[in-house]
């Protein structure tokens, strides 16, 4: 059976895995165990206690790395690439005129 200190253990393990890279673990977990709970495969998330443990992170892991975002050489690169009918196509487009990264444009949903 999986235990709290499983996962405690399992996201803030020793090695060189961001604040961020951590978090998303977590998340990524705790939505998999939901899951789980949902079709009565797991009676509880154990996740759901767990929290990134900070005081174990040197500096750098702490610190939130920017993500540069395509030149505008890249950009004409990539749609020189890809069709125009072609749906990423228009995500490459939409995401440097918005600012957005690929998978951002792949999570929209329309409302």
């Amino acid at each position: 059976m999986i235990a709290v200190e499983h996962v405690a253990d399992w996201v803030n393990q020793i090695g060189p895995w961001t604040l961020s890279g951590r978090e998303m673990r977590l998340r990524r977990l705790n939505s998999f165990f939901n899951y789980c709970v949902e079709k009565n495969w797991m009676v509880v998330n154990q996740a759901i206690e767990v929290a990134v443990r900070r005081d174990l992170l040197s500096q750098d892991q702490l610190i939130e790395k920017t993500i540069p975002a395509f030149t505008e050489g890249e950009v004409k690169t990539l749609l020189a690439a890809i069709p125009v009918d072609d749906f990423w196509h228009g995500a490459v487009l939409l995401a440097y005129h918005f600012g957005l990264r690929l998978s951002d444009v792949c999570r929209l949903e329309k409302t």
